[in-house]
């Protein structure tokens, strides 16, 4: 029986990690990326800087709350009502995450295009070089440095996922 509890734990922490995972790059996506960087844009802020703020707010956002959870985990063992929680939680806010991302999409970018078209044009001539999307690829690739960095260095806060040795 406990063994079947502890596979439980491990497959809903797992679940809950993965949804997780999507449910805060799809936030951050929202909140940085279409919000913020299009804000920047209309403002008529430098085409450099919106690049090069957007993508270093969204990493530097991504380990923070990342830091956040990593330290939240280590205060204490996990219990199943809890994964269960953060589960659903993720869940809706993953839902209503890519809703907002489908409605924000749709009708305010349009707007927008249309409205600060030349907004637009200006900050899409600076940052369209072949050099801009290598430079996004590797703030995106770092992300998964960022968990990995963070997971070994936490790794003796999941001591609780390994079964005790026995002594002969």
């Amino acid at each position: 029986m406990e063994d079947k509890k502890l596979n439980d734990i491990i497959f809903l922490s797992f679940g809950a990690g993965m949804i997780s995972w999507l449910a805060i790059l799809s936030g951050l996506y929202l909140f940085v990326n279409m919000l913020l960087n299009n804000f920047l844009i209309v403002i008529d802020l430098n085409p450099l800087l919106v690049f090069w703020l957007t993508h270093f707010l969204n990493l530097v956002s991504f380990f923070l709350i990342m830091f956040f959870i990593f330290s939240w985990i280590k205060k204490g063992q996990m219990k199943i009502n809890i994964v269960l929680k953060i589960l659903k939680i993720n869940i809706v806010l993953l839902v209503v995450f890519q809703l907002l991302q489908f409605f924000v999409g749709y009708f305010l970018l349009e707007l927008l295009f249309h409205n600060y078209k030349i907004n637009y044009d200006n900050y899409y001539a600076k940052t369209e070089p072949g050099y801009f999307l290598s430079i996004e690829a590797l703030f995106e690739f770092s992300k998964y440095f960022i968990l990995v960095f963070l997971v070994l260095r936490n790794h003796k806060s999941f001591k609780y996922l390994r079964k005790p040795e026995t002594s002969i």
